[in-house]
């Protein structure tokens, strides 16, 4: 008689755990804490240079899906303020008087076409934002203002492709800079933070009332015309004799006025005077400083009225969207 009886295999010790102290322990865990900010605290800015990674993922995804499956690429960079500098050339130039070979108007007008097509692209796409991040915004806590933010930064990378073809335009035209163009910068980061600010005002309120949307190429389409210093100069045309390129004081100049609608329209518009100093440092020609000033004056007012917008939405937005 076999023995049926069936031995069960020892039993196998689990692995055991090493023991951690406590103070090993809660040095590798990161704690983060989600409080509500101080009733004075508009912007969090330490809160944000915490997500700096985030920001720089954001943005390098909105790059690099910005031109994709497209034929001519990151050339649209140059050819958006091109095809609407030749827009203006053509029918603007003649109405005016200004002579394209001798006064350098095509320049004149790239050069200010550029500056409103950084600030258009980015103040368009940060104002769409939100609204596009669903599914960001309902799954993970991140500080809300990366998102405009991020999305405004495509426009950058726009601006910097494009200043290639305004270099050749400067050079065709015989226009050598100054030593004002280390000023040029001043007028770039004043037209994005304006674009950044507004741009996440209308991004609050796009959430909350979606015809925000559809007002908002409006109101580009509209800023570009009362934005008369890209394309309006007061110059004097040339003679049918004079065949030379212009000097630097017969080149174009912004169009000036002293009263009325267009006076105000031109003195409180604060791309108006960003267009007009981003140029003058190009030219040559005085700096605007007045124009300058009010722009900056305006975004010191935007600037906290968007962040109090901002944050009295932003705890909804994951609700609304």
């Amino acid at each position: 008689m076999t023995d049926s009886t069936q031995f069960a295999e020892p039993p196998t010790e689990a692995p055991v755990a090493a023991d951690v102290s406590g103070k090993e322990a809660d040095a590798n865990v990161v704690e983060t804490v989600i409080a509500p900010r101080r009733a004075w605290q508009l912007i969090d800015v330490a809160e944000l240079w915490r997500y700096r990674d985030l920001f720089l993922l954001l943005a390098w995804r909105d790059v690099s899906v910005r031109y994709k499956q497209t034929f001519l690429g990151i050339a649209w960079a140059m050819l958006r303020p091109a095809l609407l500098m030749i827009v203006f050339t053509v029918f603007v130039a003649p109405a005016i008087g200004a002579d394209s070979a001798t006064t350098g108007y095509p320049a004149f007008v790239y050069c200010g076409m550029l500056l409103w097509t950084m600030f258009s692209t980015a103040l368009s796409s940060a104002s769409e934002s939100v609204v596009g991040a669903e599914r960001l915004i309902t799954k993970v806590y991140f500080p809300r203002l990366l998102i405009p933010f991020a999305a405004a930064a495509p426009a950058v990378v726009d601006f910097a492709v494009g200043s290639l073809l305004m270099v050749g335009l400067l050079i065709a035209y015989g226009i050598v800079p100054s030593v004002t163009i280390l000023l040029s910068p001043l007028p770039i980061l004043a037209a994005a933070l304006l674009a950044m600010s507004i741009g996440c005002l209308l991004a609050a309120l796009n959430v909350v009332y979606r015809d925000v949307r559809y007002a908002i190429p409006f109101l580009i389409q509209a800023g570009l015309f009362a934005t008369p210093a890209i394309y309006l100069p007061a110059i004097t045309a040339p003679t049918e004799a004079s065949t030379e390129i212009a000097t630097p004081a017969e080149r174009p100049q912004p169009l000036k006025s002293t009263s009325g609608l267009r006076y105000w329209a031109t003195t409180l518009n604060p791309m108006n005077g960003f267009v007009d100093f981003f140029r003058a440092t190009l030219t040559g020609s005085p700096l605007p400083w007045q124009s300058f000033g009010i722009g900056c004056a305006t975004i010191a007012v935007i600037v906290p009225v968007s962040a109090i917008i901002f944050r009295r939405f932003e705890s909804s937005f994951a609700d609304l969207i």
